[in-house]
């Protein structure tokens, strides 16, 4: 008999949170087809949906909303919306892959960095090892590893 999968709730203002200034790595992670366009941000590029030449682009400030628009297909104000409409998921799947996305190799290379001592930067700003360990403490109680 096959243990039952663990759901995790997620709070969408959380993730979006702890996701600004993060979108760029988050796009390209989880949306492949939108690399050409973060790497160019603001310029126009092929829409990764329908092609074409230069009807898509993301915002200037993509790192920190996550946005873009297709001449064709509408705005995207935010990367959650963008994530929807390229990767065909529901909001519910895009707040779980995003989250999981924060939490993967940037959890790590954080409480690593908590290790030796350095400033690291989570949820917008600076830390130190002191400030950094309760927070990570609760990234980890909002974000559980996946199994």
């Amino acid at each position: 008999m096959e243990a039952p999968m663990m759901k995790y709730e997620y709070q969408a203002s959380r993730v979006k949170e702890d996701a600004r200034g993060r979108w760029q790595r988050v796009l390209s992670d989880l949306a492949p087809a939108l690399q050409d366009a973060v790497a160019k941000r603001g310029k126009h590029v092929p829409c990764p949906v329908h092609g074409g030449r230069d009807g898509f682009r993301v915002f200037p400030d993509v790192s920190e909303t996550g946005g873009g628009v297709c001449n064709t297909c509408g705005y995207f104000v935010d990367g959650f919306s963008l994530l929807m409409w390229i990767n065909g998921w529901d909001f519910g799947q895009t707040i779980r892959e995003v989250a999981q996305q924060l939490v993967g190799p940037s959890r790590q290379r954080s409480e690593e960095s908590v290790a030796w001592g350095g400033p690291q930067w989570l949820c917008g700003r600076y830390h130190t090892p002191r400030t950094a360990q309760p927070h990570l403490a609760g990234i980890a109680a909002i974000y559980p590893p996946s199994s």
